[in-house]
C-alpha cells in the first residue's frame, strides 16, 4: 500500500527522520523515498544503534502518519521488522548506493535520479536538505551522477536483491563468509552462491 500520497507525507518523513537523528545520531549515507517504500544506507557506530534508531523513528512516524491521515486505531503502518544487510565498503557499497538512488529512474518516476526530490541524490545536487548526510567510507566517484543515471547490469541487481531478501552480507569472499560467521547468519549466504569478481557496481535497510 502507498506510504506517501502527497508531498506533505514525504516532508513529514524527512522531518521526523532528522529528529530521530538528533536523538540517535546514526550516519545516513544515502536514501530514497518511494510511493510505497523507502531505502536507507546507514552506517552505525556501534552494535544495536541501527535497531534503536529504526525503532524510535518508525514508531514516531507511524503515530504521526495516522494523525495526518485521520486513521488512528485502524492498524499498523509498518508490518514486520525492517530488512537489513551489511555491505562491504568497496565496489559493493557503490552498487548499493547506486541502486538506492536510481530507484525513481528505474520506476519511471523521474528521468534522472537528481530530479526526484525525496532522495539523497537530489539533496546533494541542491546542496541542502532536511536530514543529515554523512561522508562515505570511500570516495564518491567524480562521475557518480552519470553512473547513477545509467542502467545497472541485471546480474548485479539480482545479487543485491538476493542479499536483501536473505539479510545476507553483500561483498567479496572471504569478507562475506567472515561477516556471516560473525553475525551467525551463515545460512543466509548459501542461497546466493559464490559471487563473481566484483565489478563497479556498510548498511542498507528497507
Amino acid at each position: 500500500m502507498r506510504l506517501f500520497d502527497r508531498s506533505g507525507d514525504y516532508v513529514l518523513f524527512l522531518e521526523l527522520f532528522r529528529e530521530a537523528q538528533r536523538l540517535v545520531p546514526i550516519r545516513c549515507l544515502a536514501y530514497c523515498l518511494m510511493p510505497n517504500h523507502f531505502h536507507l544506507v546507514l552506517w552505525p557506530r556501534e552494535d544495536g544503534e541501527m535497531s534503536r534508531f529504526m525503532f524510535r523513528f518508525t514508531t514516531t512516524h507511524a503515530k504521526r502518519w495516522h494523525m495526518a491521515h485521520g486513521t488512528s486505531g485502524t492498524g499498523a503502518v509498518y508490518q514486520g521488522r525492517f530488512k537489513s544487510f551489511p555491505v562491504c565498503p568497496d565496489d559493493h557499497f557503490y552498487c548499493v548506493c547506486r541502486y538506492v538512488e536510481r530507484n525513481p529512474v528505474r520506476a519511471a518516476l523521474a528521468e534522472r535520479a537528481g530530479d526526484w526530490p525525496w532522495s539523497s541524490a537530489a539533496q546533494r545536487s541542491r546542496g541542502r536538505g532536511t536530514i543529515f548526510l554523512s561522508d562515505w567510507p570511500i570516495p564518491r566517484p567524480s562521475d557518480w551522477n552519470e553512473l547513477v543515471d545509467s542502467a545497472e547490469p541485471a546480474e548485479q541487481i539480482r545479487r543485491l536483491r538476493a542479499a536483501l531478501v536473505r539479510n545476507a552480507p553483500f561483498g567479496p569472499e572471504p569478507w562475506r563468509t567472515q561477516v556471516a560467521r560473525n553475525l551467525d547468519v551463515e545460512k543466509s549466504i548459501a542461497v546466493i552462491g559464490r559471487p563473481r569478481k566484483p565489478k563497479p557496481g556498510f548498511l542498507f535497510s528497507a
